[in-house]
């Protein structure tokens, strides 16, 4: 209170007018029934910094005027979940207009059966579709008079009647007492189902536009079924109008004789712009009774065929256009109006809502995931940048692997080693390496781990197989893959690195063995950024160009856009030789003078001299690079994507493949022309 100005201070607690009451301090266990009792909460502070009052406010589902400053930007919204003013004037007419209810409330109201409401409905819906599933569901929701003494799986929370509508109900306390229950029953999901009570302005649109339709159809009658707090301001607006004698108000009727009203319509009208549930709409629909309602996103999507029914986008809209509908005679489609009732049915609908609980458990597993991750990840981080994280590990010791692994002893890190044939690893051993007899062992003694395989189920086997990386603690260990894998099981590995409490970057190359000898190796990464630049002087130490392209995954997708580049290339430029020889040209001058022109590409410069000279070793196998188009197919496809050049290139190294070169380099293609690969004489 001391923080308060003296002049306020006096005012509030001294010189106040009798209907203004200062209770002082408020203890937290009864904070929400004052939040709760009131009318309106106000609340025209210009510093609020974070907005807990306001959060507490509408927790305990109160009316709600605040100013209009930018710490609420993107959680209140005016006229939806509050009001909102800037001047002392406007806040004396809202507060009037909300205490006199002159405007729609947004008070959040609590609603389920005995209370009959659309949320209540689709609840009970809802809930009766999981159970036939067989999941447990347990409604929370207020007390009622009405309500039998015991129902099974519902708790009821101490209410009162909400102001201007008696049948409904606000919770005043409890809100405790329900999240103890809630964490005792163990729940998987929390769903929260309110309804909100501002559909005033939907009739009123409705009641506003009839005299233009009674004009052009003078036999018009509009029936309002059911009942509400202002009922009697739409019978004043239909004296008003003059429009009395063609407007009926049958108040409320009893469920089983709702439909009776539907199937009687000749149209179902609404200008409701909150309507939450759209049960009115689809037993519209149920009853056979075409519609007319204000469009939003749902509704233009619910009404997707005019025989259905037809969405207006302003209330100054509905005249016009119900007149038109009615003109234009288009009549109920069977066919399609059965389509589109499954579509709405219970059982679709508790199917929809199942998947979407699923999806929403999935999505915060994954955050909480993260969340115990980000630990280990910030641990990691600083580790990387001190001077012990020098031990590598790196698993697989072929053409590139071995050449990568000396340019790391080069430059002085002591380098780990494992490869499933030990005698691939006996030169790197002599040359100072240090031999592991298993991945897991390897882990054990490492801090960062490289892996260079040749196929996906290869790299699955060294991380998730018997004795693999992943059957030691990764705690401030990162894993590194540079083979080139699918995006998908990239993710997989960084997800489970983070739960043993590493982190896992994809990093797959390019550049052939030649690259690899040299240090000048592309490397495309994906992965945590911090981590990516604290590993760039390792990464240095054996490539040229090292990029990261985004999160994990990344990697393995430059990579396939990398191959599919290639796979062009390696094709232009092998079809090139074929055509340059037949032709009779000097095949030595034809390559230095494109590889001066704009058909340069590495391909033509370091594949091409290999070929003349009938050198078909292995800077990258004919048969991972099978693998990888393949894999750049199966992203394609998953994209919708045809990729045809890729394909062909595909169907063409499976041919030389099948040949009995699958162990060949790349650049053997051309033996599908050439016989053993030997440039033909030919004769001019």
């Amino acid at each position: 209170m001391y923080s308060i100005p003296k002049v306020i201070r006096k005012i509030v607690k001294e010189d106040h007018p009798e209907n203004v009451e200062f209770p002082g301090y408020i203890k937290g266990d009864i904070i929400e029934g004052a939040y709760s009792a009131a009318d309106l909460f106000f609340f025209p502070s210009y510093e609020e910094t974070e907005g807990i009052v306001i959060l507490e406010a509408l927790a305990s589902k109160q009316q709600v005027l605040v100013r209009d400053i930018p710490v609420y930007n993107g959680w209140l919204e005016n006229e939806v979940n509050c009001y909102m003013g800037t001047t002392n004037d406007q806040f004396a007419h809202l507060i009037e207009a909300l205490v006199e209810e002159n405007i729609p409330s947004t008070r959040q109201k609590d609603t389920y059966f005995p209370q009959v409401s659309g949320v209540a409905t689709s609840i009970k819906t809802l809930k009766e579709e999981l159970e036939q599933k067989g999941h447990q569901v347990y409604i929370f929701t207020t007390t009622d008079p009405n309500a039998k003494e015991f129902e099974e799986d519902v708790i009821r929370m101490p209410s009162v009647p909400f102001v201007s509508f008696k049948d409904r109900r606000i919770v005043v306390r409890g809100m405790w007492y329900a999240y103890l229950i809630a964490k005792e029953l163990e729940l998987d999901l929390i769903h929260t189902h309110t309804e909100f009570g501002a559909g005033l302005l939907g009739k009123m649109a409705i009641l506003h536009g009839l005299p233009q339709i009674i004009e052009r159809f003078p036999t018009t009658n509009l029936v309002i079924v059911g009942d509400g707090p202002y009922v009697d301001k739409l019978r004043s607006l239909a004296e008003e109008l003059e429009i009395s004698g063609n407007v009926q108000f049958v108040g409320e009727v009893p469920n089983d004789q709702v439909a009776i009203y539907y199937k009687a319509a000749d149209y179902f009208v609404s200008a409701s712009t909150s309507e939450t549930q759209g049960l009115t709409y689809t037993e519209a629909m149920a009853s056979g009774t075409q519609c007319v309602a204000e469009g939003n996103a749902y509704l233009n999507n619910l009404f997707n065929h005019e025989t259905l029914g037809v969405t207006f986008k302003k209330d100054a809209d509905f005249p016009s256009t119900f007149i038109d509908y009615v003109e234009s005679g288009i009549k109920p489609d069977d066919a399609i109006l059965k389509e589109k009732l499954y579509e709405i049915s219970a059982t679709n609908f508790g199917n929809l809502m199942f998947e979407f609980y699923e999806d929403m458990i999935n999505y915060y597993d994954q955050l909480l995931l993260e969340k115990e991750a980000a630990a280990s990840i910030e641990r990691i981080k600083k580790y990387v940048g001190g001077t012990k994280m020098t031990q590598i590990g790196f698993i697989g010791t072929g053409v590139m692997g071995a050449a990568i692994v000396r340019n790391m002893m080069k430059n002085g890190l002591a380098v780990n080693v494992y490869n499933r044939t030990k005698s691939k690893t006996d030169d790197l051993i002599k040359e100072g390496a240090t031999w592991k007899a298993s991945p897991a062992e390897l882990t054990a003694s490492s801090e960062i781990i490289f892996t260079m395989v040749g196929f996906p189920t290869d790299v699955e086997a060294i991380y998730f197989g018997e004795k693999g990386i992943f059957t030691e603690d990764l705690t401030n260990k990162i894993v590194i893959d540079l083979t080139t894998s699918t995006p998908t099981l990239a993710e997989k590995i960084a997800v489970k690195a983070q739960e043993l409490g590493g982190a896992a970057l994809d990093a797959p190359v390019s550049g052939g063995d030649l690259g690899a000898k040299n240090g000048t190796l592309t490397i495309m990464v994906g992965g945590d950024p911090v981590i990516y630049e604290k590993l760039q002087p390792i990464f240095k130490t054996f490539g040229k160009t090292i990029m990261w392209h985004g999160a994990s995954g990344k990697g393995q997708h430059t990579k396939m856009a990398n191959q599919i580049m290639i796979a062009g290339t390696m094709t232009g430029m092998t079809e090139m030789l074929v055509y340059a020889n037949k032709t009779g040209l000097e095949l030595n001058k034809v390559i230095e003078t494109l590889s001066g022109g704009s058909a340069a590409n590495w391909s033509l410069t370091n594949y091409s001299p290999r070929i003349l000279n009938e050198d078909y070793s292995p800077g990258f196998f004919v048969k991972h690079f099978i693998k990888d188009l393949k894999i750049a197919l199966d992203e394609a496809e998953k994209l919708n994507l045809e990729l045809p050049s890729t394909s062909l290139a595909v169907k063409l190294y499976e041919k030389l493949a099948n040949k009995g070169f699958e162990d060949d380099g790349t650049q053997a293609l051309i033996k599908l022309w050439w016989n053993d690969g030997k440039q033909p004489d030919v004769k001019n």
